[in-house]
């Protein structure tokens, strides 16, 4: 897992479980069973996708059926660039009756999905996909008319997953 630019070196998803517990009652990870142990973050509270695991619409869908009745603010740990100024654009920007609300991708315009705020409204949508075996959270959010706001700027919600992609990302000055 990626390590956090900064003078302690976290793991990522440990920066990220630190940077979203002043806006959140309770912060977990999400994991296939026994992907955190043996590492660092294994001490964190995480949820388990159920066996029939697909990726972040598991987690997602394991959250929204564990705590069916809370709103879940959505992180993937692959976004390095996430700070609290965004967290809390996304907690100011959404709107109470939006079922769901997350940053709009500002080169192709579609939801950044695992950045964004769910409500219970949303479960039925994710578990009529789970039928349909559509497994995107992406679509679910379009499907479900998902409110879309503009982040600050590219580099907040791009998603980085190989350092070649960061080195790109840093030289282009977005």
């Amino acid at each position: 897992f990626p390590t956090r630019r900064s003078s302690d070196l976290l793991p990522h998803a440990q920066f990220l479980h630190r940077l979203l517990m002043p806006y959140c009652d309770q912060v977990f990870l999400s994991a296939r069973l026994g992907q955190w142990q043996g590492t660092v973050l294994e001490t964190l509270p995480t949820l388990v996708d159920g066996e029939d695991s697909v990726g972040p619409f598991s987690g997602i869908l394991t959250a929204l059926e564990t705590y069916p009745k809370v709103k879940w603010l959505i992180l993937a740990c692959d976004l390095v660039h996430v700070q609290a100024s965004l967290i809390e654009r996304l907690l100011d920007q959404a709107h109470s009756s939006a079922i769901a609300t997350c940053f709009r991708n500002p080169e192709y315009g579609f939801p950044e999905a695992l950045c964004g705020l769910y409500t219970p409204k949303i479960r039925p949508f994710f578990q009529r996909a789970k039928v349909a075996k559509i497994h995107c959270p992406v679509k679910i959010v379009q499907m479900a008319g998902g409110q879309l706001i503009d982040p600050p700027d590219v580099k907040a919600v791009a998603n980085i997953n190989t350092p070649d992609e960061l080195n790109l990302l840093n030289s282009a000055g977005g």
